[in-house]
């Protein structure tokens, strides 16, 4: 019978070998490739800073002064909103309507929340939308925002002065994470259709060329729809929220 001390040894021993046969098995040979679900360092490509609707604690938000103060502070992604005029224009706005809580009608007075949904974009050509100041009253939710005169600018506007600031520079060429504001509820009010609306974007981003450096968003899957079928290839974005989307979303 053997004693514990020299079972114990044995047991020992035999959890060492077992050990070694198993880093042997596992263990990669120098020509084996070794793969792992984690990136490593080397793999990890750039960290993606958006500017919300431009530099909007800074400066009158989804305006041509926040997305160049974007672009300043080195945002690699521009995030914005769209929506349509009349005279089929793609302005950049958040509301498809002038917002009681900065803007202001032409001749100064500060828009009402009685009268804001009543002053659809999409019943006005750019001109009478122009017209209309979003940026002199501040915005009381960002202290530290300047106040200043600003219009809702074209989607083509910006497109032009940001791509023209980031050629001159030599900089990295910047994304833009572009929202669709569809709704069911907005369907024949606010644009003419869901198809329109999505044609009427892409064509915007077509002609200055951006196509690959832009993903649409939408949380009306319809607009996602409709942009794979013009462009199957283009990146698109699925919003989601916990809450019920409200109508001014």
């Amino acid at each position: 019978m053997l004693k514990k001390p020299l079972v114990y040894l044995l047991i020992i021993l035999a959890v060492a070998l077992l050990i070694v046969v198993l880093v042997q098995v596992r263990a990669p040979s120098k020509d084996r490739q070794v793969t792992t679900a984690l990136p490593v360092a080397n793999e990890i490509v750039a960290f993606d800073l958006q500017g919300h609707r431009g530099a909007r604690g800074l400066l009158p938000e989804n305006t041509l002064p926040a997305f160049v103060r974007a672009l300043e502070l080195g945002v690699t992604t521009l995030e914005l909103d769209v929506v349509l005029t009349k005279d089929n224009e793609v302005v950049v706005s958040h509301e498809p309507w002038f917002s009681a809580e900065i803007c202001s009608h032409p001749d100064g007075r500060p828009v009402t929340e009685d009268e804001q949904e009543k002053l659809n974009i999409f019943t006005m050509s750019y001109a009478q939308a122009a017209a209309y100041d979003c940026g002199r009253r501040g915005n009381p939710r960002f202290p530290d925002q300047q106040a200043m005169a600003a219009s809702k600018p074209l989607l083509s506007e910006v497109l032009a002065v940001i791509e023209k600031r980031v050629a001159s520079s030599a900089a990295k060429p910047v994304h833009y994470n572009i929202e669709i504001k569809s709704r069911p509820v907005r369907d024949g009010v606010h644009y003419a259709s869901v198809r329109q609306y999505a044609q009427s974007l892409y064509d915007v981003l077509s002609r200055h060329g951006v196509l690959a450096r832009t993903a649409v968003q939408s949380f009306d899957p319809r607009a996602l729809e409709a942009m794979k079928k013009i462009d199957p290839m283009l990146n698109w974005c699925f919003l989601l929220r916990t809450q019920p989307v409200s109508a001014t979303t």
